[in-house]
């Protein structure tokens, strides 16, 4: 009977403690306020920097960050602004509510010239609730090119708006390994990117699933919603839909796009029905001009047609446009300031059936750069054993998509953990790359901003 009693007395003592101490045994994990980078480099080519300041979730109210600036060989006002502007050596900048970053920036005054040992120290020092300073509350930004030793990063893939998932994040986001420069940018901000090589080629966006496909016309104001009625089918894409000829070469040979070189001879330019994945059909025709592009584009039942003329720029892989905007985007970072791109793409499900992926990884082949994947158990070395002795043993690849999907399943555990990457960037520095969590299985990580840790192996000879 007394047994009885204490079990009756245990139970309703234990039933008590789970509804009144569930809050405490629970307790939401803080929301923390971090530049992306300890340190940067503000390259003496560059008349302006922006570096971000990153909150782990989006909130539904602004967060004010009061940061302060210690300038060390130039002078505020003389020599360099910010926005946001500083008052008494410190900024206040405001992480928007529904977002997860806001942007500050370095401006300097034009033909500064300035000393190797010139910096800014950026401290966070104070954070607006419900943020709280994060372990990166402090940044140093040189103004010199750097070769960053290495890093431990979050790549931000989530723009905060309504509806995003992880899985589909809306930002593409570029990485610099010498610099440790993440740079996001909104998937749906570009519609056409022109090549900037010898070749004249065009390439729609992969990562939003854009098709494309030639007409038997070359007046882009004799064709109308007619002549894209057996088309309808053909540009889906997704979920078993599809077909390899309707999308650029998925390992990025530019021999290979879905619209054909651009002829120097205008009547060999055809029409183009394009599907851009986000917003109306178009139909656009592209001609040489200049040593560049002209792009005539329109919706598909429009009669007129609007023109924009692209110029090439040897700086950058590719000028990017916005059917939306009708002008020229900025994408990509320069060729030379970025080495991997984490995005949604598309790739291949099998040899018939392209596919639609969450976090791929290409690498900037264009401009250079090549990448290697170690499997450590068959190399015989570990991601924190690798060094440059181990480096003759490679065989470097030229594909952009060699890491692509490799790196991470989407189910289970997620990333996998028996492998690592070597990335040699276009100026020759060697980098070993690992994949520390992506938010699927037990990480701890955040779908949609993966965490990833690099080091410097060698420096470009």
């Amino acid at each position: 009977m007394k047994m009885r009693f204490f079990s009756i007395c245990l139970l309703a003592c234990s039933s008590m403690c789970f509804v009144g101490c569930k809050d405490d045994a629970l307790p939401e994990v803080d929301n923390t306020v971090n530049f992306e980078a300890s340190e940067l480099g503000f390259s003496p080519n560059e008349q302006s920097f922006a570096f971000n300041i990153l909150l782990d979730r989006a909130v539904n109210t602004d967060v004010n960050v009061t940061i302060s600036v210690a300038a060390n060989g130039i002078v505020y006002g003389d020599e360099f602004t910010t926005q946001p502007a500083t008052v008494n050596q410190s900024l206040v900048s405001t992480i928007k509510a529904g977002e997860t970053s806001a942007a500050i920036h370095v401006i300097k005054t034009a033909g500064l010239l300035l000393e190797g040992n010139t910096n800014i120290e950026f401290t966070i020092a104070e954070v607006a609730v419900p943020g709280v300073k994060g372990a990166t509350g402090a940044l140093h930004l040189a103004f010199a090119d750097i070769v960053s030793q290495g890093s431990n990063l979050t790549l931000n893939g989530l723009e905060g708006s309504a509806g995003e998932t992880g899985s589909a994040a809306r930002l593409s986001v570029f990485m610099d390994f010498s610099s440790n420069k993440a740079t996001s940018v909104a998937r749906t901000s570009w519609d056409l990117g022109f090549y900037n090589g010898a070749d004249f080629r065009v390439i729609i966006n992969n990562t939003t699933g854009a098709t494309a496909k030639a007409i038997d016309k070359t007046d882009l104001a004799a064709v109308a919603a007619a002549d894209t009625v057996d088309l309808v089918n053909v540009l889906k894409l997704g979920f078993g839909q599809g077909t390899f000829d309707v999308i650029d070469d998925v390992e990025g040979d530019l021999s290979k796009t879905v619209i054909e070189a651009v002829s120097a001879t205008a009547a060999n330019n055809k029409v183009y029905i394009v599907n851009p994945g986000s917003g109306s059909w178009k139909k656009i025709r592209i001609l040489q001009n200049n040593g560049g592009y002209t792009l005539q584009y329109a919706n598909i039942v429009d009669t007129e047609y609007k023109t924009l003329q692209i110029a090439k720029n040897a700086e950058n892989n590719f000028q990017y446009v916005s059917f939306a905007t009708g002008t020229e985007v900025t994408v990509e970072p320069a060729k030379t300031k970025w080495d991997i791109e984490w995005t949604y793409s598309t790739f291949r499900a099998n040899a018939t059936t392209p596919y639609l992926y969450a976090d791929f990884v290409y690498t900037n082949t264009c401009a250079g750069a090549k990448s290697v994947q170690v499997i450590a158990e068959e190399a015989g070395v570990t991601y924190d054993g690798f060094t440059a002795a181990h480096l003759n043993a490679l065989s470097f690849s030229d594909s952009r998509v060699a890491i692509g999907s490799e790196w991470r399943v989407t189910t289970g555990t997620g990333i996998r953990r028996d492998r690592f990457y070597v990335v040699q960037d276009p100026a020759g520095n060697v980098y070993k790359l690992k994949f520390n969590a992506m938010g699927v299985g037990n990480d701890g990580g955040v779908r949609g901003k993966p965490e990833i840790e690099y080091a410097l192996v060698k420096v470009a000879e």
